[in-house]
């Protein structure tokens, strides 16, 4: 119904609830049964996204795991008391409870459905005092690993974030320096207001239309690789670069937002730049009318816009020295069962390399760039001709996106900062909690395919891959 923090707790527990129901009636009760109860007991840190609604729902798990600690901490400790001491215990309990409804004639006149919520409510009550008392008991260190919820943000999405952020920097260039800019590339509608309105139309339209690098790739993406296999010029561009390029290649898949897909495209754009225009000039001339549509025109005009080209030259390079670097260490981890909570040198040591970029932005865009110079682990880049093509980049609009990037990747880092939760683990609270460094398992093609497997449990990976592709 919606996607508040509430919301998604309710569901996780009705989900858990449905879970252990369907084993112990599965089971029966001469197997044994098993309380859902300690599902949350055993919940120790969580990885999702940096969104505010994830963080909240942590808190509020948080918050579940403190009340039925406390509660079954609070039933442990009457359990083993003397029958005698436990019988008066009960018999004041009960007592207040006739009390609290007004006493015995009132609490009797009420439905035996109301009797039984009272009754559970104080017992609650009851619990959750003498689980308080017991919990005073233990030392900080032992109160700390019941229940502190740990959080790590998927390193996923600080890729995605920071490099958004530093486009964002990027892009405020033109205007604090009183430049034009990359070309506006308009929507049909808003080409139409922009040709036929007036001044103070004109300005509203342009300002709510989009220009960049970002914008270029997005339209790329739906023209050259769309979701849809119908649309755009699909098996056009596979003859067309087959042909050039002599194998078959896919335009990244911006289309379906994956992650590092912008950054990708940028650097296929600004290493075949020449090809692509004439890719978008044959299309022009195969068509009967030999005009481009609007979108096939947008792309046109914006690979040949100059600005837009230092935006995405910008793009790859930062794509090629930190963040596909970044990516696959955090990829790696994951892969090696490696602990996300032993992530934090790497996310200070990418974060030192982008505050050197700032500084230096030659480190990356001097023509003596190597990739032991211009990587944060010195390692190959994935795709070198990005450098051979734009060394000559204007070092300017780096400086501009790597500060953008190191200010939203140190923000959206913060869970590592020294002498935080995480920095103050005990040892055997940073194994109990072991956390993946992304959340791959909920997202993209594995998370589908996770899913629909739930749905369908005997498809086959190849009739999935035959199903999507």
């Amino acid at each position: 119904m919606n996607h508040t923090a509430a919301t998604q707790l309710s569901g996780l527990k009705e989900q858990i609830g449905g879970i252990h129901l369907l084993y112990n009636a599965t089971l029966g009760p001469s197997r044994g049964q098993v309380d859902q109860k300690n599902f949350i007991l055993k919940v120790c840190g969580v990885c999702t996204d940096h969104a505010a609604d994830q963080k909240l729902f942590v808190k509020l798990l948080e918050g579940w795991k403190w009340e039925v600690d406390r509660e079954e901490r609070g039933r442990q400790y009457l359990q083993d008391l003397p029958p005698e001491t436990l019988s008066v215990l009960m018999c004041a309990s009960l007592q207040q409870c006739l009390n609290n409804v007004g006493g015995a004639d009132a609490w009797n006149s009420l439905p035996a459905a109301k009797r039984k919520l009272q009754n559970e409510a104080h017992l609650k009550e009851l619990y959750t005092h003498f689980g308080d008392q017991e919990f005073a008991k233990l030392s900080e260190e032992e109160q700390r690993a019941i229940d502190e919820m740990l959080w790590k943000g998927c390193c996923m999405h600080k890729e995605l974030n920071s490099f958004k952020a530093g486009y964002v920097k990027m892009s405020k260039y033109w205007l604090d320096h009183d430049l034009l800019g990359p070309r506006k590339l308009m929507n049909r509608d808003n080409s139409a207001a922009f040709n036929l309105g007036n001044s103070a139309e004109k300005e509203r339209v342009s300002e709510a239309s989009q220009a960049g690098g970002v914008k270029l790739t997005d339209l790329a993406g739906k023209l050259f690789r769309d979701k849809d296999d119908k649309k755009g010029q699909q098996d056009t561009y596979l003859n067309f670069f087959e042909k050039h390029l002599g194998f078959r290649t896919k335009f990244p898949d911006t289309s379906n937002t994956r992650f590092q897909s912008h950054g990708d495209a940028a650097c296929e754009l600004i290493v075949h730049l020449d090809l692509y225009i004439e890719f978008m000039e044959t299309i022009r001339d195969n068509e009967g009318t030999r005009t481009f549509n609007h979108m096939e025109a947008n792309v046109y005009e914006g690979l040949k816009d100059i600005p837009t080209q230092e935006e995405l030259a910008i793009m790859a390079v930062v794509s090629q020295s930190v963040t596909r670097p970044y990516m696959r260490h955090v990829r790696n981890a994951d892969s090696l069962g490696v602990n996300g909570l032993d992530l934090a040198p790497l996310h200070w040591n990418v974060l030192d390399f982008m505050h050197q970029i700032a500084e230096d932005p030659n480190i990356i865009l001097v023509e003596t760039a190597t990739p032991e110079s211009a990587t944060f682990d010195k390692t190959p880049w994935d795709r070198p001709e990005v450098f051979y093509t734009v060394q000559s980049a204007c070092s300017k609009y780096l400086t501009y996106f790597i500060t953008g990037t190191a200010v939203a990747f140190e923000r959206f880092s913060a869970e590592f900062e020294k002498g935080g939760v995480l920095d103050r683990l005990t040892p055997s609270m940073h194994l109990q909690a072991f956390l993946m460094a992304n959340n791959d398992i909920n997202e993209g093609a594995l998370g589908r395919f996770r899913v629909i497997s739930r749905q369908c449990p005997s498809l086959t990976e190849a009739h999935y891959n035959a199903l999507i592709c």
